[in-house]
């Protein structure tokens, strides 16, 4: 995406860790699986915000 913009900047290789926790965030959302308004909230208020 900043190579679009027109950043350049080195590439940065996922470890397999990484990778495997990416894939299954898509999965989830591909799913329809996300936080829902009280998981939000309660996140919100431990932080202060």
């Amino acid at each position: 995406m900043l190579n679009l913009a027109g950043e350049d900047g080195p590439v940065i290789e996922l470890s397999s860790t990484q990778e495997g926790s990416f894939a299954e965030s898509l999965a989830q959302a591909r799913r329809g699986e996300f936080a829902s308004e009280e998981d939000v909230s309660s996140v919100w208020a431990r932080h202060g915000l």
